[in-house]
């Protein structure tokens, strides 16, 4: 986390805590989560049009602009780790911790 140590000292601070953090995070657009802008898309994305899914990979990466491999590779993987998403025969869905963090990402 480098760039928590740089925006501490741009903000004249020698001491890197857990405020400091929180505000290079949201500075960067990384949610308490660790979630980036593509991540919350993604959820929202399958929440809004989706029902919380299932939907194919397929139809996801159409509906978000992009290539199944960075969804595959770069977006799923973290949400799968932390419990927002699961993926069966049918396609991907969201869980009930997904299905609750979407809600919060509506309102």
């Amino acid at each position: 986390m480098f760039w928590a140590r740089d925006f501490a000292h741009s903000r004249n601070q020698s001491d890197i805590d857990v405020d400091i953090v929180n505000e290079a995070m949201d500075n960067k657009g990384i949610c308490s989560l660790g979630l980036i802008d593509m991540d919350r898309k993604y959820i929202k994305i399958l929440f809004e049009l989706y029902d919380g899914g299932p939907s194919g990979l397929q139809t996801l990466a159409s509906s978000l602009n992009t290539v199944e491999e960075t969804l595959k590779d770069s977006v799923e993987p973290y949400l799968l780790q932390i419990g927002l998403l699961g993926r069966g025969a049918s396609g991907r869905f969201l869980t009930t911790d997904g299905l609750a963090y979407a809600r919060k990402l509506t309102k």
